[in-house]
């Protein structure tokens, strides 16, 4: 249940491993039956394009769905995350960014670790996104785009949206279309220029882990098809947040307590007809 030499390496190098087809038809079935309950909760959870109707996220699904919860101790994720992080880790975030077909809006030119540090307070970036796709990601339905590489700069300097002045409700604008923070155009162009742009594209049960340093966007959805991606964020045990959490605990989540590897007794036996390599 690890990743090769090889894959730690790439990982290192690049700021993201692509994993083609590496979640089990059966798992994957079970999460993509459980999505119209998670959908229908009306919860602050549930996030909404600027239509107000169109459904952008839902945060912390593993509140309220077994399937969902139970993924994010699923060996074949959690092992590989330990591996890279040399740590054991628990969950900090949790996300279905559906880009709706034909509806689904743009994510900006952001990193993820400035939110996390500025705003919940995590001293160092030792945490990893885990991102599977529940549908097939193509070029014409809004893939993530990374700029590989572009991690070992660490934080780059960001624009800021909004004021500094913010009301109690200031963390509504990091979930939308006007992410607060933002890396300006002049910076983007030096980016691409020195590490070019990649998509990772590839079937559902695809998973794509990524560096929170690193630079991704993507854009909208301009085929008919709906691309649901699930991002789980974990972070190292010993770099917890410094500071009070004031975001809500579907953004910046509470149980510090480390996570244990499951083989789930429903997944137990399609795990048992693929031994040897986990990917």
């Amino acid at each position: 249940m690890l990743l090769t030499p090889e894959q730690v390496e790439s990982y290192n190098k690049q700021g993201y491993l692509f994993l083609e087809s590496a979640i089990p038809k059966n798992i994957l079935n079970k999460l993509n039956a459980e999505i119209p309950a998670v959908f229908a909760e009306d919860s602050p959870r549930r996030v909404f394009e600027k239509d107000n109707r169109t459904i952008r996220s839902i945060y912390a699904p593993h509140f309220t769905n077994k399937a969902f919860d139970q993924l994010k101790s699923y060996a074949r994720l959690l092992n590989p995350v330990m591996q890279l992080l040399n740590n054991e880790v628990y969950l900090h975030q949790y996300k279905i960014n559906v880009k709706a077909g034909l509806a689904g809006e743009m994510w900006n030119w952001h990193q993820d670790y400035v939110y996390w540090e500025k705003e919940d307070g995590i001293a160092a970036p030792e945490l990893i996104n885990v991102s599977v796709y529940l549908d097939e990601v193509t070029e014409f339905n809004g893939p993530l785009a990374i700029i590989p590489g572009s991690h070992r700069l660490e934080n780059m300097d960001t624009v800021i949206s909004g004021s500094e002045a913010e009301s109690d409700e200031a963390w509504q604008n990091h979930l939308s279309v006007d992410l607060k923070y933002t890396l300006d155009k002049l910076l983007l162009r030096k980016l691409v220029n020195a590490y070019d742009i990649v998509a990772p594209k590839g079937p559902a049960g695809s998973v794509l882990i990524f560096n929170p340093l690193v630079a991704h966007a993507s854009a909208p959805n301009i085929s008919p098809f709906d691309r649901k991606l699930l991002i789980m964020t974990y972070n190292a045990v010993n770099n917890l947040p410094q500071i009070e959490l004031t975001r809500p605990d579907f953004l910046a989540g509470r149980d510090f307590n480390a996570l244990e590897v499951l083989e789930h007794e429903e997944w137990k036996e399609e795990l048992l007809e693929q031994q040897g390599s986990v990917f």
